[in-house]
């Protein structure tokens, strides 16, 4: 199951993504990024340990690590969903 990072509504496809979670009975196995300055996914250091699936301004730590996916890094969003 993934998120889609170019929903129009990026709340509603948070909200999509915990409810699919739900009605799978949890999560069995997560494949996920640990970033340079530590974050996990998009969860920068820092970020609560309860927090839920959302829209993150992605840091520019985190923006410069993902350039080299983008023609320029100008292209990098500034935002991720995690």
């Amino acid at each position: 199951h993934f998120l889609n990072g170019l929903a129009e509504d990026p709340t509603a496809e948070c909200r999509r993504y915990e409810e699919r979670i739900v009605a799978v009975g949890g999560l069995d196995l997560v494949v996920l990024g640990i970033g340079v300055n530590g974050h996990i996914a998009f969860n920068e250091p820092g970020s609560p340990v309860d927090s839920r699936t959302r829209l993150v301004t992605l840091c520019r730590e985190s923006r410069a690590a993902s350039a080299y996916l983008f023609a320029s890094a100008e292209e990098v969003p500034h935002q991720g969903l995690t």
